[in-house]
């Protein structure tokens, strides 16, 4: 460690050590004040330029700010490949080592301390995405501090799920941390994770615990926590409410903000032996596109009743069909997210246009998937030894598994130009060999209408061959698509189930304008009639009018709820084309905004923000 940094920044001692580096006390000798400085030791700096520009961005931010409750951010230095954080120095145990000498007033008014700062942050849109006891700094006053702000962009969870030293960390990670929840990670991301810890601060333990990672960020998604009270009975009944609502699993109903979290703490430390309804004042004016499934239970019923077939070792498939936007992807996530805490390896491919001439496209990215994700040394002899001829064969075709196995396995291949059904039989056994596993495998191929035409007969092949497997495949085809592809899946044998993803009805329409507002606000009925008429209940479609309604000043909100402006509305000209309506959101964007938005589409949907930096600066 450099005695000094910047000429400027005296190293006097280390007081402390996280998992990305050591911390310091250390002289400013331009302001002569003691400051803390965090070191931040990044591997493989190329890969994470989008995470720290994030990083950088949020500390530029948070130099801007200033809260009694947060620890004040004075510079982030770069150096020789290496950052530093400097910050301001308090004097403070962690929260999880303060906890032995608090009662429970106290520890409630920690919690409100801890609220309002979360309030303050996030309506400067800064999520911490890392609340955990030891980021939370209280002194001998019992004022509170947060500290370690965005460092969690500069950590890779699937990195950390390979060093058991840091499993505690899991333990207040929200499910949509995980990646397992497909939901955006905002400001109630740390909610759920604040309300982990306030649960360790109330009961002595998190909400979950395991020494296996895995294990316990399954508990998250899936287990329900116990009441505070039944293991603290000093705990009211009112804390135990508040304490379950921040741990509910869905984003959509927990607190919606901070500051309704914090009005039912001041409610609590004014009047700790009254009952009260909580979230009353929960309000929030951001829109929600993330939520639970609507209208589709029926549908995700059958989808978890064939896959218990599944688990029993009798493969299926599955084909959904609906018009764009009506729920076919949705409704996949939401089966995947219902077996989430099930041991099953789940893989996916959306296809497009520009896959439509790649031969065994999908299959090609499903199995290097299933690869990366399932190879071991002894599944490779398996594979082999069983039959070596058709691997090499296969290995042909699919030329990204090769890295996989040993180059002397793979020698004399066969050419791609082998007659189909020799193709489509060796194909058939390796399918047959990596599914005899002890756990299901889920093959999900979005929009299968853009696949090519191997990929159609290997998939006819599969359904008419495949006998004792642990495979789903689930399909989704759009309600345009080609009637030769439903009617040859028709025939085939009963392993094949269909559905047809209706709209939704004006009930389920009122639920979901319900669910996107966040409240329980109910416009007059024409209104509602009206985005039916001109979305025909097709739930994107929905969503997307909803947000041209409050971009436009129809919709807006009052201090406790959503009110329509009439004058605005009875100017306003409903579309019935989506296309028309999306575009024209576009036009808010100025044309250096558009010239970054078509550049990011022409690289795809994943991109590195240093590569669209590359492009731009070129130009």
């Amino acid at each position: 460690m450099h005695k000094k940094i910047l000429e400027r920044y005296l190293i006097r001692e280390s007081i402390g050590k996280g998992a990305m580096g050591n911390v310091y006390l250390a002289l400013d000798t331009k302001l002569n004040q003691m400051v803390a400085i965090k070191e931040l030791k990044l591997s493989n700096l190329e890969s994470q330029t989008e995470a720290i520009l994030r990083f950088k961005r949020e500390a530029e931010i948070l130099e801007q700010l200033s809260h009694p409750n947060i620890i004040k951010i004075y510079n982030l230095i770069e150096e020789k490949n290496e950052f530093f954080l400097v910050m301001e120095y308090f004097q403070g145990k962690n929260l999880k080592d303060a906890l032995p000498s608090l009662n429970l007033m106290e520890k409630a008014g920690i919690m409100l301390q801890i609220a309002q700062a979360l309030s303050y942050i996030h309506q400067h849109e800064i999520i911490h995405r890392d609340l955990k006891p030891k980021n939370l700094l209280v002194n001998d006053k019992l004022q509170v501090k947060i500290i370690d702000f965005g460092l969690a962009y500069l950590t890779n969870l699937s990195d950390l799920l390979g060093r058991s030293a840091i499993v505690g960390s899991f333990a207040y990670i929200s499910p949509e941390q995980t990646g397992l929840l497909r939901r955006p990670v905002d400001s109630r991301s740390d909610l759920y994770s604040l309300g982990a810890a306030f649960y360790e601060l109330l009961t002595d333990m998190p909400p979950f615990t395991d020494k296996n990672a895995e294990v316990l960020i399954h508990k998250h998604l899936a287990k329900v926590p116990d009441p505070p009270s039944s293991l603290n009975r000093e705990i009211p009944k009112i804390l135990d409410a508040i304490l379950l609502k921040l741990l509910a699993k869905e984003p959509s109903e927990r607190y919606q903000t901070a500051m309704g979290l914090a009005s039912d703490l001041e409610m609590f430390i004014a009047h700790p032996d009254k009952s009260f309804p909580i979230a009353i004042k929960d309000k929030s004016h951001t829109l929600n596109f993330q939520f639970k499934l609507l209208g589709r239970e029926k549908e995700l019923g059958l989808i978890r009743e064939v896959f218990q077939s599944v688990a029993q070792g009798t493969p299926q498939f599955i084909t959904i069909r609906g018009a764009v936007g009506v729920g076919k992807s949705k409704l996949i996530e939401s089966f995947r997210e219902s077996i989430a805490s099930e041991n099953v390896l789940f893989l996916t491919f959306k296809c497009n246009r520009s896959t439509q001439n790649i031969p065994l496209a999908p299959f090609s990215e499903l199995l290097q998937k299933y690869f990366k994700k399932n190879y071991q040394t002894n599944f490779e002899r398996e594979i082999i030894n069983q039959w070596q001829q058709q691997f090499n064969l296969f290995s042909s075709l699919f030329p990204q598994i090769k890295r996989f196995f040993p180059p002397d396995n793979l020698q004399n291949s066969k050419s791609k130009e082998e007659k189909k059904s020799e193709l489509l039989n060796e194909i058939l056994a390796f399918f047959e060999q990596i599914t005899r596993k002890k756990h299901p495998v889920i093959f999900s191929i979005d929009d299968l209408h853009w696949a090519d035409q191997d990929t159609l007969e290997l998939i006819y092949h599969l359904g008419e061959n495949l006998a004792e497997q642990k495979i789903l495949f689930l399909l989704t085809l759009q309600e345009e698509a080609s009637q030769n592809v439903l009617t040859r899946l028709k025939k085939l044998n009963g392993s094949f189930h269909f559905l047809d993803l209706k709209p939704l009805d004006k009930e389920q329409l009122h639920q979901l304008v319900n669910l996107i507002l966040g409240d329980n606000t109910t416009f007059r009925e024409s209104i509602y009639d009206k985005i039916y008429d001109c979305t025909l209940g097709n739930p994107f479609f929905v969503q997307e009018m909803v947000r041209d309604l409050v971009d436009q000043n129809i919709f807006f909100h009052t201090e406790y709820e959503w009110d329509v402006s009439l004058p605005n509305l009875e100017k306003f000209r409903f579309s019935k084309d989506i296309t028309e309506l999306l575009l024209r959101r576009l036009q808010v964007f100025s044309p250096k905004e558009q010239q970054i938005l078509a550049i990011g589409a022409i690289i795809g949907k994943d991109f590195d923000m240093g590569l669209l930096g590359e492009i731009l600066s070129i130009q």
